[in-house]
């Protein structure tokens, strides 16, 4: 059962109420899920997965070309370390 990006940003929240836990609110409507990958450390912080082509949907909707959000998804998005609740940017295709 799909859940709704509202849906899945409750749970997190709720899961994870002493986590810092980053979300990108422009991208919203992209949200898809969330993961818990172990880090360096032994730590699992909690992720908020992106879905990569509705990122870019999203922007192009908002007025961007295809090329530009692509490159803004890559540099501005996938680019930026935020430290381990970094959000992760899923691509399914290619």
């Amino acid at each position: 059962m799909s859940r709704t990006p509202d849906e899945i940003l409750e749970e997190v929240t709720e899961m994870c109420s002493d986590e810092n836990v980053i979300e990108f609110p422009d991208l919203h409507g992209a949200l898809v899920g969330w993961a818990t990958p172990w880090m360096n450390d032994g730590t699992r912080p909690t992720r908020l997965v992106y879905d990569g082509e509705k990122c870019i949907e999203l922007m192009v909707a908002d007025g961007m070309s295809h090329e530009e959000a692509s490159e803004w998804l890559s540099i501005n998005t996938e680019g930026g370390y935020l430290g381990p609740h970094t959000p992760i940017v899923l691509h399914s295709e290619m």
